[in-house]
């Protein structure tokens, strides 16, 4: 029987799992549990799964689950970012990338 999401999830951030990857590579060398399923994605489908960053606590989101500011609304959060980081002083393009 398989661990619940919560359960294999801790158990993965504790072993420090970064990727896909790496946890099949641990699942080969058999350093993870069997009661953590190999297709978690489709196993917690419906059971509290938001991608495999936050299974692994790595906070990254796959590209295809990525939100996006409206272009107005990035203008805005974009000048309140700049206002914050340079003061209100100029700035470049090369400023922006370096405080980027």
């Amino acid at each position: 029987m398989f661990w619940s999401y919560e359960k294999s999830s801790t158990f993965l951030k504790k072993l420090q799992v970064t990727s896909r990857t790496h946890f099949y590579q641990l699942s080969k060398e058999e350093k993870i549990p069997k009661e953590i399923p190999r297709n978690s994605n489709v196993f917690y489908k419906n059971k509290g799964w938001n991608g495999w960053g936050e299974f692994f606590g790595t906070g990254i989101v796959a590209p295809q689950n990525r939100v996006y500011l409206p272009a107005i609304e990035a203008r805005i959060a974009i000048k309140k970012i700049a206002k914050e980081v340079f003061g209100g002083k100029p700035f470049t393009q090369r400023d922006w990338i370096k405080a980027h």
